[in-house]
């Protein structure tokens, strides 16, 4: 019984595997790239793989100034040989603790809200990395920025309610499958 225990989980990390998560809260972009927690799959791979996402996250000017102000976003990820390896999630937006995340290239999204009058933007969620066999924590984090306030954390949001809901201003997809 063991033994088809064990064919059966190695089965189906061959399979390809496919998550979702949602962001439903208001969570504030800082001058530093904070994670937006949320948006963090966990997940494990048995074989080389290519991992693909997909998603958005809509922001809006917060008009704390005048004028245009700057957003980026990013995926990263950490990698460890088992989930227990990851240690556990961090939660909050922990400006500037992305030191040792490696980060999907190609995988970032930037521009500018001209002025509160145009008040959103969209930013993507689209990658495609090949990796090794492994387990990894995908993380999505983003920064605000303003010439006009240099020193100013907080000039853009993420979209958000303040209840949960099916109906969110963000979500990133991702995928697994077997590399050739």
């Amino acid at each position: 019984m063991r033994w088809l225990l064990a064919l059966l989980l190695c089965a189906s990390a061959h399979a390809q595997q496919v998550y979702k998560v949602q962001h439903s809260s208001d969570t504030d972009l800082f001058r530093d790239y904070s994670r937006i927690s949320d948006l963090s799959i966990d997940f494990c791979v048995s074989e080389p793989s290519i991992v693909e996402t997909s998603g958005y996250i809509g922001l809006t000017h917060r008009n704390l100034v005048k004028g245009p102000v700057g957003y980026a976003v990013r995926i990263g990820y950490y990698a460890a040989p088992s989930l227990a390896a990851l240690g556990p999630r961090t939660w909050g937006a922990t400006p500037g603790q992305y030191r040792g995340l490696a980060w999907v290239p190609g995988a970032k999204s930037a521009g500018n809200i001209a002025s509160i009058e145009a008040h959103y933007a969209e930013a993507s969620l689209s990658s495609l990395v090949a990796l090794p066999a492994g387990c990894y924590r995908f993380e999505v984090w983003g920064t605000s920025h303003s010439s006009t306030a240099p020193n100013t954390d907080g000039l853009i949001e993420v979209n958000g309610y303040p209840y949960p809901t099916n109906d969110t201003y963000g979500y990133m997809v991702l995928k697994t499958s077997k590399a050739d």
